[in-house]
């Protein structure tokens, strides 16, 4: 029967006024969540025009920040003809970048050389030629300005890569206390054992040290390993570890990172560098933007070993790309892209889908990750991202500018 004829498919008039209060209800909520989403959405756009990359708010640096005493570590990598090492000094600079280098590597032979670096606001540095017969200097400074890396050729017709550690603070070994991840790469030539490797330590407060079991992979796929040790901080930042002399390091001022140089037990030279693990991330941590410096081993005229460095974006969902140009390593090749999508796990690891041996960890900063993987072309990668986090995370697309297409996902992306 049509519904239309019966009279009483109607509700009775209670209920009809019933029926239009609680309408009358839904109306007002749809009113006030319409209300809610336009303030939201006008919000978002303020948000979008505030921080677009054009105006965003982000750290600024200067050439007083050069200024003082730093350490520095260096891995040198190459061909098997080519010198490799490692080595290890001070570098002192005044507020105008007039700088001096003293290293001394894994033979004891010292040297020294001048350079006058140049900083921009964004924290790259470069310079002209630092050694005799190397090229020109290139690296960036981490945010809170207690730790610079940096890539250029050695002398010698190696590779370098560096990691310079402010002086300055007080230390005790304690410091060392608690869980570290550790990333090392080994340089050598076909006489010796050459790859990546990581592990997690735990360090007690006298320094003791042994591995988180199962945590140790190298290169080569062994899993098994004995590490355990002692570790002594001095007052001004120094490691050293007991029984192996040739093991030096610095532990930075804010005391989540330190890097290390020593011979490693197959005949090549180590570089360690370790972040302190402990904080609480997201996905979120990796958005912004990545000065990428990387050092790549191997022990045959077959694999691909150069330095390189490269900036990166990522967007708050992980998502990044080569900045276009941006790519260049030692031997002038600029054509290297990237397309692909980051993890950052809650306690700090760092994993790149399609790239299965890549393996990372971030710092309790959040501003510097060091990770090591296989080389495409057969060598073994360490690689570590200084970074400006959140700089351009409105800019979804990462095509350089907060557009309406950022507004329309940051508008759907809250909306559902």
């Amino acid at each position: 029967m049509n519904c239309l004829n019966q009279v009483r498919c109607l509700p009775p008039r209670r209920h009809i006024c019933a029926t239009k209060q609680a309408e009358s209800q839904v109306g007002g909520e749809k009113q006030r969540l319409a209300g809610a989403t336009c303030t939201m959405l006008i919000v978002g756009m303020i948000l979008l025009m505030v921080l677009s990359p054009g105006t965003k708010a982000g750290q600024r640096f200067g050439m007083t920040d050069l200024e003082g005493a730093w350490s520095v570590h260096i891995l040198t990598s190459g061909y098997p003809d080519d010198f490799q090492s490692w080595a290890h000094g001070t570098v002192t600079c005044d507020g105008k970048g007039s700088s001096v280098w003293r290293v001394t590597n894994e033979t004891g032979w010292t040297n020294q050389a001048s350079a006058t670096l140049t900083m921009n606001a964004e924290g790259i540095i470069t310079a002209p030629i630092v050694s005799p017969g190397g090229s020109a200097f290139h690296g960036a400074m981490r945010n809170n300005k207690d730790t610079i890396v940096f890539t250029l050729n050695d002398g010698g017709g190696g590779y370098n890569l560096g990691i310079c550690t402010r002086n300055g603070g007080t230390f005790t070994t304690s410091d060392l206390a608690g869980t570290w991840y550790w990333h090392g790469l080994v340089s050598g030539d076909e006489n010796t054992w050459t790859g990546w490797w990581y592990v997690t330590t735990v360090v007690d407060d006298s320094g003791r040290f042994k591995l988180v079991e199962g945590s140790y992979l190298n290169s080569d796929g062994e899993t098994v390993r004995t590490l355990n040790g002692t570790m002594n901080v001095t007052p001004d930042g120094v490691i050293t570890i007991a029984g192996k002399p040739d093991a030096h390091g610095n532990m930075n001022i804010s005391k989540d990172l330190f890097v290390m140089t020593m011979n490693d037990g197959g005949g090549g030279y180590s570089l360690l560098v370790a972040v302190k693990a402990g904080g609480t991330f997201t996905s979120r941590d990796l958005s912004g933007t990545w000065y990428a410096y990387g050092l790549v081993s191997g022990s045959s005229y077959d694999d691909h070993i150069v330095w390189y460095h490269v900036t990166t974006e990522v967007d708050r969902r992980g998502n990044g790309q080569f900045v276009p140009g941006s790519y260049l390593d030692c031997r002038g090749d600029t054509d290297n892209t990237w397309t692909g999508t980051m993890r950052l796990a809650g306690d700090g690891v760092v994993t790149i889908p399609g790239m299965p041996t890549f393996h990372g960890a971030a710092s309790l900063g959040k501003d510097i990750w060091v990770g090591t993987a296989d080389d495409g072309g057969g060598g073994y990668d360490l690689m570590i991202s200084v970074g400006r986090p959140g700089g351009d995370e409105f800019d979804s697309d990462m095509d350089g500018d907060v557009d309406f297409i950022d507004f329309a996902d940051f508008a759907n992306h809250w909306l559902n």
